[in-house]
Protein backbone atom coordinates (compact mmCIF):
# COMPACT_ATOMS: atom_id res chain seq x y z
CA UNK A 1 0.00 0.00 0.00
CA UNK A 2 2.65 2.53 1.03
CA UNK A 3 5.04 1.40 -1.69
CA UNK A 4 2.50 1.93 -4.47
CA UNK A 5 1.64 5.42 -3.17
CA UNK A 6 5.35 6.23 -2.98
CA UNK A 7 5.91 4.92 -6.52
CA UNK A 8 3.08 7.04 -7.91
CA UNK A 9 4.47 10.16 -6.21
CA UNK A 10 7.97 9.49 -7.56
CA UNK A 11 6.58 8.86 -11.05
CA UNK A 12 4.57 12.10 -11.12
CA UNK A 13 7.39 14.13 -9.58
CA UNK A 14 9.87 12.77 -12.11
CA UNK A 15 7.50 13.46 -15.00
CA UNK A 16 6.94 17.09 -13.99
CA UNK A 17 10.63 17.60 -13.16
CA UNK A 18 11.63 16.28 -16.58
CA UNK A 19 9.20 18.71 -18.21
CA UNK A 20 10.58 21.63 -16.23
CA UNK A 21 14.16 20.64 -17.08
CA UNK A 22 13.23 20.48 -20.78
CA UNK A 23 11.58 23.91 -20.63
CA UNK A 24 8.13 22.44 -21.35
CA UNK A 25 5.25 24.29 -19.68
CA UNK A 26 3.46 22.30 -16.99
CA UNK A 27 -0.29 22.72 -17.40
CA UNK A 28 -2.98 22.63 -14.71
CA UNK A 29 -3.85 18.97 -15.30
CA UNK A 30 -0.23 17.88 -14.91
CA UNK A 31 0.15 19.94 -11.73
CA UNK A 32 -3.11 18.45 -10.49
CA UNK A 33 -1.88 14.91 -11.08
CA UNK A 34 1.27 15.70 -9.11
CA UNK A 35 -0.77 17.20 -6.30
CA UNK A 36 -3.17 14.28 -6.07
CA UNK A 37 -0.20 11.87 -6.02
CA UNK A 38 1.23 13.84 -3.08
CA UNK A 39 -2.15 13.84 -1.34
CA UNK A 40 -2.54 10.10 -1.86
CA UNK A 41 0.97 9.40 -0.55
CA UNK A 42 0.33 11.52 2.54
CA UNK A 43 -3.05 9.95 3.25
CA UNK A 44 -1.59 6.49 2.79
CA UNK A 45 1.32 7.27 5.11
CA UNK A 46 -1.15 8.41 7.78
CA UNK A 47 -3.14 5.21 7.38
CA UNK A 48 0.00 3.09 7.73
CA UNK A 49 1.07 5.06 10.83
CA UNK A 50 -2.40 4.54 12.34
CA UNK A 51 -2.11 0.79 11.84
CA UNK A 52 1.39 0.63 13.31
CA UNK A 53 0.32 2.76 16.29
CA UNK A 54 -2.59 0.40 16.93
CA UNK A 55 -0.30 -2.61 16.63
CA UNK A 56 2.09 -0.98 19.12
CA UNK A 57 -0.44 -1.39 21.92
CA UNK A 58 -0.31 0.53 25.18
CA UNK A 59 3.37 1.38 24.95
CA UNK A 60 2.68 3.47 21.85
CA UNK A 61 0.97 6.02 24.12
CA UNK A 62 4.18 7.09 25.85
CA UNK A 63 6.13 10.14 24.67
CA UNK A 64 9.22 7.94 24.48
CA UNK A 65 7.58 5.76 21.81
CA UNK A 66 8.70 6.43 18.23
CA UNK A 67 5.22 5.35 17.10
CA UNK A 68 3.62 8.19 19.06
CA UNK A 69 5.90 10.73 17.39
CA UNK A 70 5.34 9.25 13.92
CA UNK A 71 1.59 9.37 14.43
CA UNK A 72 1.65 13.05 15.42
CA UNK A 73 4.04 14.03 12.64
CA UNK A 74 2.20 12.31 9.82
CA UNK A 75 -1.17 13.63 10.93
CA UNK A 76 0.32 17.10 11.16
CA UNK A 77 1.39 16.83 7.53
CA UNK A 78 -2.10 15.79 6.42
CA UNK A 79 -3.37 19.23 7.46
CA UNK A 80 -1.15 21.12 5.02
CA UNK A 81 -3.24 22.80 2.31
CA UNK A 82 -1.26 21.11 -0.48
CA UNK A 83 -2.24 17.60 0.65
CA UNK A 84 -5.34 18.11 2.82
CA UNK A 85 -8.46 16.02 2.00
CA UNK A 86 -10.24 18.85 0.11
CA UNK A 87 -7.56 18.38 -2.56
CA UNK A 88 -9.42 15.29 -3.80
CA UNK A 89 -12.53 17.33 -4.65
CA UNK A 90 -10.59 20.12 -6.32
CA UNK A 91 -8.48 17.78 -8.47
CA UNK A 92 -11.50 15.59 -9.23
CA UNK A 93 -13.31 18.62 -10.63
CA UNK A 94 -10.26 19.59 -12.65
CA UNK A 95 -9.92 16.11 -14.16
CA UNK A 96 -13.65 16.00 -14.97
CA UNK A 97 -13.50 19.37 -16.71
CA UNK A 98 -15.42 21.22 -14.00
CA UNK A 99 -13.93 24.52 -12.83
CA UNK A 100 -12.77 24.05 -9.23
CA UNK A 101 -14.16 26.51 -6.66
CA UNK A 102 -10.73 27.32 -5.25
CA UNK A 103 -8.19 26.81 -7.99
CA UNK A 104 -4.76 26.73 -6.34
CA UNK A 105 -2.42 24.29 -7.98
Amino acid sequence: MAQSARSLLIEETTRVWDMVQAGTPVNAEQRGLLRIAATHATTTAASVADRMYTAGGGTALFASSPLQRCLRDVHGITQHFFVAPPTYEMIGKLLLGVEPDNFML
